[in-house]
């Protein structure tokens, strides 16, 4: 995601990413992750223990609802690039 993100702040404007290009990155960066990943939070690797653990735990009393209604930690465009579409 990094990566991603350092391309589409690249100071030269030519060797930015399209929109399409940073789409189709997204999708691969996203269907490349579990859903357990998507639905983690993130933590300071230098967090004590006790803070790690209250973090998830906050995060699990609120993801447990989405879980069981099945909704997808990412949503996705019900038609592809109806995202990208202008009016």
């Amino acid at each position: 995601m990094r990566e991603l993100v350092e391309a589409m702040a690249d100071e030269n404007p030519g060797k930015r990413p399209t929109i399409e290009e940073v789409v189709e990155r997204f999708d691969h960066i996203r269907d490349s992750l579990s859903a357990i990943k998507l639905r983690s939070p993130i933590t300071p690797k230098n967090d004590p223990v006790l803070f790690t653990v209250f973090r998830h735990a906050i995060q699990m009393t609120r993801t447990v609802p989405y879980i069981i209604c099945r909704r997808p930690a990412i949503s996705v465009p019900s038609e592809p690039g109806s995202s990208l579409s202008r009016a």
